[in-house]
């Protein structure tokens, strides 16, 4: 697992990423419970396999 700190602005534009990454359909979450997204953990989904 990697971990990594951001700076107030870049953790905007990480967050921005994020979103656009899994509407997109390569990452998902891996508990969804988790409603804090500064804890979340993403799966990345290969799309080779669908």
């Amino acid at each position: 697992m990697i971990s990594i700190v951001l700076a107030p602005i870049e953790s905007s534009i990480a967050s921005r990423i994020i979103a656009d990454t899994v509407e997109g359909g390569l990452i998902k979450a891996v508990d969804a419970e988790t409603k804090a997204k500064k804890f979340m953990t993403y799966l990345h989904i290969d799309r080779a396999q669908y």
